[in-house]
């Protein structure tokens, strides 16, 4: 899947999502990373 739209989209303008839209997707899954990170270390440090 990846190599095809490679192929179909050599250019980086031509992706068929807005760069803002990767963006803010980008954004709220590094959020959500340290979310799970934070509630992981709380747990840790309850549980030890």
């Amino acid at each position: 899947m990846e190599s095809d739209s490679k192929t179909q989209n050599p250019d980086p303008a031509d992706a068929p999502w807005p760069v803002g839209f990767l963006l803010f997707v980008g954004a709220v899954a590094l959020y959500l990373v340290i979310r799970f990170v934070d509630l992981g270390i709380k747990l840790v440090r309850a549980i030890f």
